[in-house]
Parts: structure tokens; C-alpha cells; sequence
């Protein structure tokens, strides 16, 4: 697994027991599939993207362009993301300007 996040570190400090379950969820997800790493970690940028966590879209990125990831792909990932989650926000809005 790759290096993890700070609240990870208090995560086992405080409840070990449940630290080792959350690395075992994290470790069947991020594992060998049907996927392989590089999207798995595409698809991973898109949802941190959207969820609002620069430190991840950070992390992920360089993850991502790790594994052979280009500029392309994440610019594409990146606009991918916008219509999912920034779309919305404009159909709400357009509730404003109803009668």
C-alpha cells in the first residue's frame, strides 16, 4: 500500500483493531482486479476531486503520474469531474430563475 494519510496514523494510535480492518478494505479495493492501478487511481483523483480534498487530489495525482498517468489523462479525468459534480450545482441554480 502506499503511504498513507495523517488521520490514518491516529487512526491506529487510537483503535488499532479497526486501523487493521480499514487497511484490509483498503488493501481488497486498491488490489489486484479487474482494473488496473493506473485507473483505479484515475478514478480515485475524480472522487477526491469531487469529495473537495486538494491534499488527495495532491497525493493522487503524482500517484497517477506515477503509473504512466499524462497530462491528458488527468486534464480529461479533471473536466470528467466538473460535469458530474459542477453540473449539478448549475441545475440547482437555475432553480433561482423560476417562477
Amino acid at each position: 500500500m502506499n503511504q498513507l494519510p495523517s488521520f490514518m496514523g491516529t487512526l491506529k494510535e487510537r483503535d488499532p483493531e479497526f486501523f487493521d480492518l480499514v487497511i484490509k478494505v483498503i488493501d481488497k479495493a486498491q488490489g489486484e482486479g479487474v482494473l488496473d492501478q493506473k485507473t483505479k487511481v484515475l478514478v480515485q483523483l475524480a472522487l477526491d476531486t469531487a469529495l473537495g480534498h486538494p491534499e488527495g487530489v495532491k497525493a493522487l495525482s503524482q500517484r497517477a503520474r506515477s503509473l504512466g498517468a499524462t497530462e491528458a489523462e488527468i486534464v480529461e479525468i479533471l473536466r470528467l469531474t466538473f460535469l458530474v459534480s459542477g453540473i449539478p450545482g448549475l441545475v440547482t441554480a437555475s432553480s433561482a430563475f423560476s417562477a
